[in-house]
């Protein structure tokens, strides 16, 4: 359950158990009325707490919800007929969207280092298939690549039954398999989908994006006005610009990715089973979830959930990289911004330095989270050179040592990051006076 996590049990304890006794006070600003009819009546000069609140969680949201590119999800066809079925399929799926924005407000970075190696994955695999098979005739762009790595092509077993198949049905693709299916004859052609087909899938809508865009660039650009006029600024408010910034970056990642695309194209369909010498050039890799790969080591981790992640042609999963196809440029590329992203995101909260805190315990800690996790690019490639050096000087036992370690100071690392993010709704209720003092980019539109 979400509520029995570590991270929800400590938010609670903390909300509830360390807030200091006192009366809890609330101010109610009168305006005057006007007395007469104008031709334009100007908003208050204040802002209340709500305000302010409501602004920065619709910033975060479109930060976390709007900006998702999740890959193509599992496929129904025609199981689990009843609309009690429809409605824990649309659970199942909403679940999957909370998660993934859940990843994206505990750790942004991870967001943006997958974010990453899918564009130049997806770069790498256009311009080996525009250069080998342009005899096939057939559009590939950015957006292909994107599609097919998404596991958007599968292989279909109309027959069998799934509980006796040893790989998932349908089987999903990425572009390596069918790369692999085009040169050893089992694909005559690659499949053809016209660029307009395939942003027909897609579920981007130009008016939401722009409608995110200009929310997040808002409250970067009204926050940039208070700091001039030298009025308080809420941590709240300084977290979004940290948001606003990775999902800055996500989205030029994933501009030409398809968004929220729930049905696949079958390239390949086999009556009882895929035979056994297609299924040996499938790549069955499906690449490592970051999460999982930096915070419980393998040997830690449930021997049946690992059966379940290494199913062959099983969904791609959001947090996934392909690490394991990766060339080492690449690989090299995207560590370096994955791990820049988290030195930027927590830079913007070292900004919150010299801040208005409740006590002091809770300015200390502050101050050293934000440190923590803006140096954690220093600790973490420490200890992936230090892990090299172990697995060859120490062997197999002093690599795993270094990744224990390695897992411990991940969780550190979430343990401040979650700190910061309950300390920005709790400070909100401590702010100075002038903290609510609107300014005139409140009149410019947006949301609140």
């Amino acid at each position: 359950m979400f509520f029995s996590s570590p991270f929800c049990q400590f938010a609670l304890f903390y909300l509830v158990y360390y807030t200091p006794v006192q009366a809890f006070t609330v101010f109610s600003p009168e305006c005057s009325q006007p007395t007469t009819t104008y031709n334009f009546v100007s908003g208050p000069d204040t802002r209340g707490t709500l305000e302010i609140l409501w602004s920065s969680l619709f910033t975060i949201f479109a930060c976390t919800w709007a900006i998702q590119h999740p890959n193509i999800p599992e496929q129904r066809d025609g199981r689990y007929p009843g609309w009690t079925d429809d409605i824990r399929w649309g659970l199942k799926g909403l679940w999957e969207n909370i998660k993934l924005a859940f990843y994206t407000v505990v750790a942004p970075e991870v967001i943006i280092t997958v974010a990453t190696n899918d564009l130049l994955m997806a770069r790498e695999d256009c311009h080996v298939i525009n250069a080998d098979f342009e005899h096939d005739n057939v559009p590939w762009g950015l957006s292909h690549s994107f599609y097919a790595n998404m596991g958007g092509f599968v292989i279909r077993v109309t027959k069998g039954s799934s509980d006796t198949l040893f790989h998932h049905n349908p089987y999903h693709l990425v572009t390596a398999d069918l790369l692999s299916l085009r040169r050893n004859g089992y694909l005559k052609r690659l499949p053809y989908m016209a660029e307009e087909q395939l942003l027909d899938r897609s579920k981007a809508d130009p008016v939401i994006k722009a409608i995110a865009i200009a929310q997040i660039l808002w409250s970067v650009f009204q926050i940039i006005v208070r700091a001039f006029r030298h009025l308080t600024i809420s941590l709240l408010e300084l977290a979004t610009v940290a948001f606003a910034v990775c999902a800055i970056i996500i989205y030029i990642l994933c501009w030409k990715k398809p968004k929220f695309v729930q049905t696949t194209i079958t390239v390949l369909e086999y009556t009882d089973e895929i035979p056994l010498e297609v299924l040996r050039l499938l790549d069955a890799d499906r690449g490592t979830s970051i999460v999982k790969q930096f915070l419980i080591p393998s040997r830690f981790r449930s021997s049946s959930r690992r059966r379940a992640e290494s199913i062959p042609g099983s969904p791609v999963g959001n947090q996934t990289s392909q690490w394991a196809q990766s060339m080492r440029v690449r690989s090299i590329v995207t560590s370096a911004v994955g791990l820049g992203a988290a030195a930027v995101f927590g830079a913007v909260h070292v900004a919150g330095w010299n801040f208005a805190f409740p006590t002091t315990v809770e300015k200390v800690a502050w101050q050293c989270a934000s440190l923590y996790t803006t140096g954690f690019v220093l600790v973490a490639a420490s200890g992936f050179a230090l892990a090299t050096f172990a697995g060859r000087v120490l062997g197999k036992e002093g690599k795993s040592v270094v990744r224990l370690g390695m897992s411990l100071v991940m969780w550190v690392y979430l343990f401040a990051r979650l700190f910061i993010l309950v300390e920005i709704f709790r400070t909100l209720f401590f702010l100075a006076p002038d903290a609510h003092v609107s300014t005139w980019a409140s009149d410019i539109p947006h949301f609140s």
